[in-house]
């Protein structure tokens, strides 16, 4: 296992956030005081801008979304037809 960490916000243990790769598992782990969130490689891309996204609370929060070119391309044309 390979291990790496990174810390924002000036370094406060809130903000770190520690990550993992699995190997044998193909995958990278991520936690931080708060979330924990494991993701694989899609297509080539690892989506990790939302990987740490706590879960909504109300439906008047905003959530991000994260999905590769070609699956935004297939869902618009499932939509429009």
């Amino acid at each position: 296992m390979r291990e790496g960490a990174a810390a924002g916000g000036g370094g406060s243990s809130a903000a770190r956030v520690r990550c993992a790769y699995l190997p044998a598992q193909d995958r990278v782990v991520l936690t931080s005081a708060s979330a924990v969130c494991a993701r694989r490689e899609l297509n080539g891309v690892v989506l990790l801008e939302s990987a740490l996204q706590l879960p909504v609370g109300s439906t008047a929060e905003l959530i991000n979304v994260e999905l590769p070119l070609p699956d935004v391309s297939l869902g618009s044309s499932l939509v429009n037809s």
